[in-house]
């Protein structure tokens, strides 16, 4: 591999493990909470943990949540299956990053050089 190719592929690396560190979201600062309807205190998961990062302010254990699922069936809305991003943007994606670390390496290269 040339230099240039060793160059852009750490960039990409780079790049890669930092947008997989910003991505992956707040967490609440509190390990748990306190039920809002029971009292009972239980451990945020990934419902408690999307609903806080939306300002929510009252959290529902999962039984709690359940049988509120079970009493208003009808106004519950299924979450549609369809992926948020299609298929182009997992192909243009990488290669804007690769073109970009290309280009910086370039760059760089002609620099040092």
């Amino acid at each position: 591999m040339t230099p240039m190719m060793l160059l852009a592929l750490a960039i990409v690396v780079t790049l890669f493990v930092v947008a997989r560190f910003v991505s992956s979201g707040r967490i609440p600062p509190e390990k748990g909470f306190r039920c809002a309807k029971c009292g009972n205190y239980a451990v945020h998961d990934e419902r408690t943990i999307k609903a806080w990062r939306n300002e929510k302010h009252r959290f529902f254990c999962k039984s709690c949540h359940r049988a509120w699922l079970a009493q208003n069936e009808e106004h519950y809305r299924v979450p549609s299956a369809q992926p948020k991003t299609g298929c182009l943007v997992l192909f243009a994606v990488p290669f804007f990053l690769i073109s970009v670390a290309l280009a910086v390496a370039k760059w760089i290269l002609t620099i040092v050089v």
